[in-house]
């Protein structure tokens, strides 16, 4: 009786996606650490015994997208080459490579290597993952797992929140060291995705592979219409060429890559990768009474929370609904934390009955954009796309964003100290709400349909329907 239920909980899919996922939670630390520990770098006593200026701060700060750039251009031509299970170990060893330059540093240039490299491990892991998630899951299991994917990561930025105020900066560097190594050991313990398998001409290393996926519990009939499934779809796919070229070329993609990009851009310019790294120093910023290490670690726990919750509803509510919903309590939290900043620099406004508001909009924003935003375009990458253009699209969509960020980070803290930290935030606040009007006229429902039935939604004439197979049976990719 038991063996029976493990085997129709699916666990090896769970276990193999937390094994890849791994990567991207621990990578996921650089993306908070300098919350912690870039008012001490800038202050006298520096950890690395140099000051840090505005300017040098934001560069610090940038290069990890620097690194997500250059991650995403790499991405692009390796993934299909290598496959998705060596390029997760290689981001894996990257990291660990980052964390060793953070511990001996003693310039403003090895904590930019070190973030350029953390970024490049952080891009490379969450392409591969992202795919490789896409590929091993079933249709009615795909949200949950990228769902993992999302808790993960923010658990590990949640480790430069609430252990970045309460140890040194060396200390922290040995931690995430250790972390490290978990990741480049447990991804050896993954296979391939089998539509790699597939494509690579390895079918019986493939057909292995599915019947793992289901936890050996389908019979034969089931596990060959399967197999047959996935290779009609990556012989379908593969028809077309997947370079840039034919990405901005075919018609076919066009609605595919505008989805993403729209998804891509919300998450990019709702605030949240700004929040995370300048984090105490909003505080700061605010004269809230509460103490910039607390705030940190409230926030840390409840940016948890927050993905929790949004694992629940990612597949019963769809991905349309969860959008609109997250951009329009973000934007409503950044007009809110935008104002106080504003009446504070701006006016003679006694701010002493709305000192909760900073940290509270903050508390809000983090699980606002948890819920929807920064699940919702991973979900969205690894189901848009046909096989033979997922690595190309996924990774030229990554670097338009990741280029987008390096002058998001780097513009931030210079930009506030002359326009004042309420246009950032007013700005970042419109972005989302563009993001709640994209949800509600132009992005479409994807929840529950197979990677064909998406592509027929996407490419179909207007007028026409898509025929949803309410009685797919359960192990049907």
């Amino acid at each position: 009786m038991l063996q029976n239920k493990l085997l129709n909980l699916r666990y090896r899919q769970y276990f193999y996606c937390v094994c890849a996922i791994t990567t991207v939670a621990v990578t996921a630390i650089h993306e908070s650490w300098s919350s912690s520990y870039l008012p001490p770098l800038r202050s006298e006593n520096s950890p690395i015994d140099v000051t840090l200026t505005t300017i040098q701060s934001s560069t610090v700060v940038s290069m990890y997208n620097v690194g997500g750039t250059l991650g995403s251009i790499l991405t692009m031509w390796i993934i299909d080459v290598f496959g998705r299970k060596a390029i997760i170990i290689a981001a894996g060893i990257c990291d660990l490579i980052s964390w060793a330059l953070m511990y001996f540093a003693n310039g403003v240039e090895m904590l930019c290597a070190a973030r350029l490299l953390g970024g490049i491990a952080i891009i490379l892991s969450m392409n591969c993952a992202t795919i490789y998630i896409g590929e091993i899951s079933h249709n009615d299991n795909r949200g949950r797992l990228n769902f993992l994917m999302t808790i993960l990561k923010i658990l590990g930025t949640d480790i430069g929140f609430i252990v970045g105020p309460y140890v040194s900066f060396k200390t922290f560097a040995i931690i995430s060291i250790c972390a490290s190594i978990i990741p480049v050991i447990s991804t050896f313990f993954i296979p391939e995705s089998p539509y790699h398998l597939i494509k690579k001409g390895n079918n019986d290393e493939a057909k292995k592979v599915i019947q793992k996926l289901a936890n050996n519990a389908s019979d034969e009939a089931s596990l060959g219409t399967q197999f047959k499934s996935i290779s009609s779809s990556v012989e379908k796919d593969m028809q077309n060429k997947g370079t840039i070229c034919e990405l901005f070329s075919n018609s076919m993609y066009r609605k595919p890559l505008f989805m993403h990009t729209g998804v891509k851009m919300v998450f990019v310019f709702c605030g949240n990768g700004v929040i995370k790294s300048y984090m105490q120093t909003i505080i700061n910023a605010t004269g809230s009474s509460m103490s910039s290490s607390t705030a940190s670690v409230i926030f840390g726990v409840v940016n948890f929370v927050g993905a929790l919750a949004s694992g629940e509803i990612v597949d019963r509510f769809g991905r349309r609904p969860l959008l609109m919903v997250s951009s329009l309590l973000c934007s409503i939290s950044m007009l809110s934390l935008g104002l106080y900043f504003y009446l504070q620099d701006a006016t003679s406004y006694n701010i002493d009955a709305i000192s909760w508001l900073p940290v509270t909009s903050l508390v809000l924003f983090q699980v606002f954009v948890a819920i929807g935003i920064l699940s919702i375009h991973y979900v969205i990458a690894s189901e848009l796309y046909p096989i033979n253009i997922k690595a190309v699209a996924v990774s030229s969509v990554t670097l338009l964003a990741q280029t987008l960020g390096i002058g998001l980070q780097f513009a931030f803290q210079p930009l506030s100290e002359i326009v004042g930290e309420y246009t950032c935030l007013w700005f970042f606040s419109f972005c989302c709400f563009l993001g709640f009007l994209f949800g509600l006229f132009i992005l479409p429902e994807t929840k529950g349909k197979s990677f064909d039935e998406i592509q027929m939604l996407l490419n179909r004439r207007k007028g026409e329907k898509v025929v949803d197979n309410k009685n797919q049976e359960n192990g049907k990719f």
